[in-house]
């Protein structure tokens, strides 16, 4: 099965990390295609397009930077270039990812399963509490978090994904990495790899999260932030075991390890 093709978001005043990033593609022979990224520089002030500015206060708690909406539109951006194919797959990084030749033999294992994903995370944050779904080859695992492990550095994705993520992805009311793994809202199941095999170039994302001053007493802060992150992990917790059972495959896949172990 023909590997496929990889989206690079990337800002056009940032030529030189679309030269790295594009370089570790090539050697690992991987074909790309860059995403024109959308600059926060150029949005103004809010009001935004897209953007739903008293949400993103009242559940986030922090004041809106346009660097975040910029992220948040490539990557729709990114998904609808997709979409624009006939292609069954796609994988979309952002410019700072630390490509390794393992990723190669990633998607060369994990397209034959596809039957249990729609996306599956090729980087992410946190540990998440990985339950393992299937094997990849000899020493990877599919697995799902089933707790919080955000980042949308690098993922590849199918074309059911993709159109679930852009029929419900706007207007923003939370960063993008935290909307990107919120799949009980688009009915898609969310998957990821271990070992990771593309981890953060530490060049920084230059379209995404920027310092801003932020009011530690105010009350969405204090109090609707923590209440509403509650929610959201209570949701995952529902999601892994009714929706999405991970829980029971994992019951399952244990139980057959020890029906089919022989004593030594």
């Amino acid at each position: 099965m023909e590997r496929p093709l990889v989206y690079v978001i990337n800002l056009a005043r940032s030529p030189e990390r679309l030269a790295a990033v594009a370089g570790r593609l090539d050697r690992v022979g991987l074909k790309w295609r860059r995403v024109d990224a959308v600059d926060g520089r150029a949005l103004g002030d809010p009001p935004w397009q897209h953007f739903d500015e008293f949400t993103f206060r009242y559940l986030w708690g922090m004041p809106p930077h346009a660097n975040e909406l910029g992220c948040y539109l490539s990557h729709y951006r990114a998904m609808q270039a997709f979409l624009a194919t006939d292609d069954p797959f796609a994988v979309i990084v952002e410019d700072d990812a630390g490509v390794t030749e393992e990723l190669c033999e990633v998607l060369d294992e994990l397209l034959p399963q596809a039957d249990a994903w729609d996306v599956v995370k090729l980087e992410s944050r946190h540990w998440g509490m990985p339950v393992t779904i299937r094997r990849l080859g000899k020493s990877r695992r599919l697995v799902a978090y089933t707790q919080r492990s955000t980042g949308s550095t690098a993922y590849v994705l199918n074309r059911k994904a993709a159109e679930a993520y852009t029929r419900g992805l706007l207007p923003m009311r939370v960063p993008y990495d935290h909307a990107f793994d919120q799949v009980w809202r688009y009915g898609i199941r969310m998957r990821g790899v271990l070992p990771r095999p593309v981890h953060s170039a530490g060049l920084g994302s230059d379209i995404g999260y920027q310092t801003r001053e932020v009011s530690r007493r105010a009350f969405s802060r204090r109090v609707v932030a923590p209440f509403y992150r509650g929610q959201i992990e209570i949701a995952r917790v529902l999601n892994y075991l009714i929706r999405d059972p991970v829980w029971l495959i994992w019951l399952v896949n244990a139980a057959k390890t020890k029906l089919y172990e022989r004593p030594a």
